[in-house]
Order: structure tokens, then sequence, then C-alpha cells
């Protein structure tokens, strides 16, 4: 059981190694919307810390998070791969892949003046 992360697309590459097979994780807006639709968290509001991450939510967000590389996983196959065992390198995992999925905001950020506009 292993993770690596480095960013440099528009999606962060964050790959864990588990059910066998390396898998890539990533939080697009898609994959944030099923985690709130399972657990009713609002991760736009929420921190996410491994040391208070709850079965559900942990499940939530792995499924989630690998659902931009893979549509076929289910919620229930996903649960199934997270142990006792793996389960502090899966948080530590799914952690940095929602890190690295929030974009860092510099002053001059392409869009942000059309944005105030619209406000």
């Amino acid at each position: 059981m292993k993770f690596q992360a480095s960013v440099g697309s528009t999606r962060p590459d964050v790959f864990l190694e588990i059910a066998g097979k390396e898998r890539q994780l990533a939080f697009d807006l898609n994959a944030i919307a099923h985690v709130e639709k399972l657990t009713g968290l609002n991760l736009f509001r929420e921190a996410l810390a491994a040391e208070v991450m709850s079965a559900t939510t942990l499940r939530a967000l792995l499924f989630a998070s690998l659902l931009p590389y893979d549509d076929t996983v289910t919620l229930e196959e996903v649960g199934s791969w997270v142990t006792w065992r793996n389960q502090r390198v899966i948080q530590q995992a799914v952690v940095a892949a929602w890190a690295e999925s929030i974009p860092v905001v510099s002053d001059d950020a392409p869009g942000e003046a059309e944005a105030q506009a619209v406000q």
C-alpha cells in the first residue's frame, strides 16, 4: 500500500495502490458533489482532517476521488478495499488528493476580475 502525489496538470496526480492496482485520485466538481450527497458535508466549508474522519466519510471520499478516472467502481466495492491495516494510508492519499485539487488563488488569477464584475 503506497501513494504518491505530484501536480502539473488540470487534475493533480495522486496515486494510490489498492486492491492490486494503482489508481489515480482527484476531486473535480462531480466528485465533490458525490461526497456532499453521500455524507451531507459541504466540502467547500469543511476542512478534511484524517484524524477525525468517519468510516462513512472516508469511504465516500475514496469512492468519489476515484470516479474522475474510473467510473466503474461502486461504493460498496470501494468500501471493501478499506481495512484497519490500510485506512491510514488511504486517508493520507484522499487528503492529499483533496489538497492538490484546491486551486491556488493569486492576485492576478485569470478570470478573477470577470468573477468580481458579475457579483
